[in-house]
């Protein structure tokens, strides 16, 4: 059979999200063309997420959906982190094709391709690939009733439908911003995460590389670019680098260009943040934004989930880092719920955000994934505790918000 079109769907984070539009791009550059609809395509390509639970249920949905709504001949590909955190979760039909995401080669036999997936470049821009589905949008109306601007917002969120709601997200990012992958992987091994069984330990692409990378993005006119990767903190290690290196790169850029550096472990922000506070101070107005998971505001806590620092030395460098550049836009994120949190560890947490007062903080429940070591804990918080603690760092973070334009 001739394969004329095809369908891709899927992506989580960023990451995932950038690797289903590369999957995307190689497609349309072979000569298939795109449809919307799945009973038109004859090849399906789903990119899975398996890094919480919601998301492996989201994959699965996905995955039953596309197998009852296909075309009788249609080819299904199945790929993305499920299919290592967690393959037997993956419906074992004799329609499915699985193949691992640092295997994608396997689709040149699958089209016979003109030109092979390892000459695609990454995709730079996320715009065309739908996510897997989800009742994000039910949740977030629930989850932002204690909001006091809630019932100004509602009509608005009544109105996001789930297919707008993404669209509207994925046309804001492809039309503004330039993503930069810099590695995959990390040096971690945090309790909870499963993500690490995906995409192991850390693999830096060559400073050479990524320089290309913001040249291609500058010449195609964008102005925000954002670095992506498992942990940027950690970049260059097994290269013999930095990630300093790369910052140095972008600041040097021709332009007004501005930087959107996430997911920067604490741990590698306290290792060089005598290099980060000259760089940030000499470049602030190029910084958009700079997110670094704490995930927690106990040392109790943060021992149990292997973060590897200290929260003193965190709030330390920030605290410093605040004042002498006051309008720097930090966010962080919040695990809540982690097996062996105590209501005075929690307390901390509070007191965390209080005293720091991020411009952005994302709220996460503590996800139980069997592969990890958290999973084997025996001092699990109950599903009630968590929602009310939920329920106190939301009303916290909203208090804060409704105090200054903070996004939440």
């Amino acid at each position: 059979m001739t394969l004329k079109t095809f369908f891709v769907i899927g992506g989580h984070c960023p990451r995932s999200k950038e690797d289903a539009q590369t999957i995307f791009n190689y497609f349309l550059i072979n000569g298939l063309k795109p449809v919307k609809k799945i009973k038109k395509a004859d090849i399906l390509c789903i990119y899975t997420c398996g890094g919480f639970n919601d998301t492996e249920k989201s994959s699965i949905q996905t995955t039953q959906d596309i197998l009852q709504k296909k075309s009788k001949n249609a080819t299904i590909i199945v790929t993305g982190c499920l299919t290592k955190i967690n393959p037997e979760a993956i419906n074992n039909s004799k329609d499915l094709i699985v193949i691992d995401f640092d295997n994608l080669e396997q689709l040149d036999t699958i089209i016979h391709s003109k030109i092979p997936f390892k000459q695609i470049p990454n995709a730079g821009t996320i715009g065309r690939v739908p996510p897997l589905y989800t009742d994000q949008i039910i949740k977030t109306i629930l989850d932002s009733r204690t909001n006091p601007n809630f019932l100004r917002n509602l009509p608005g969120y009544l109105n996001k439908t789930k297919d707008l709601y993404f669209k509207k997200i994925k046309e804001l990012d492809a039309k503004e911003i330039y993503h930069i992958r810099i590695s995959r992987g990390c040096l971690g091994n945090c309790a909870y995460c499963s993500i690490k069984f995906a995409h192991g330990r850390l693999k830096s692409y060559p400073i050479e590389q990524i320089y290309k990378d913001f040249e291609i993005g500058v010449k195609k006119g964008y102005k925000i670019f954002k670095l992506i990767g498992q942990d940027i903190g950690c970049y260059g290690i097994d290269i013999k680098t930095n990630i300093v290196e790369i910052l140095k790169i972008f600041f040097n850029l021709p332009g007004d260009n501005k930087i959107i550096i996430t997911d920067f472990h604490p741990q590698w922000f306290i290792k060089y943040y005598d290099q980060l506070e000259r760089l940030f101070i000499a470049n602030h107005e190029k910084i958009r934004s700079f997110r670094i998971p704490i995930e927690s505001g106990s040392n109790n806590v943060l021992a149990r989930m292997r973060r590897q620092y200290k929260i003193e030395e965190v709030k330390k460098y920030i605290s410093i880092l605040k004042e002498k550049i006051p309008n720097l836009q930090i966010y962080t994120h919040i695990i809540v719920g982690f097996p062996g949190e105590t209501d005075e560890d929690f307390q901390h947490t509070l007191n965390l955000l209080k005293e720091i007062q991020f411009s952005s903080v994302g709220v996460y429940s503590y996800s139980d994934r069997s592969m990890t070591e958290a999973f084997k804990m025996k001092e699990k918080i109950s599903s009630e505790v968590i929602e009310e603690r939920m329920k106190q760092v939301k009303n916290q973070v909203h208090i804060m918000a409704s105090r200054k334009d903070m996004v939440v």
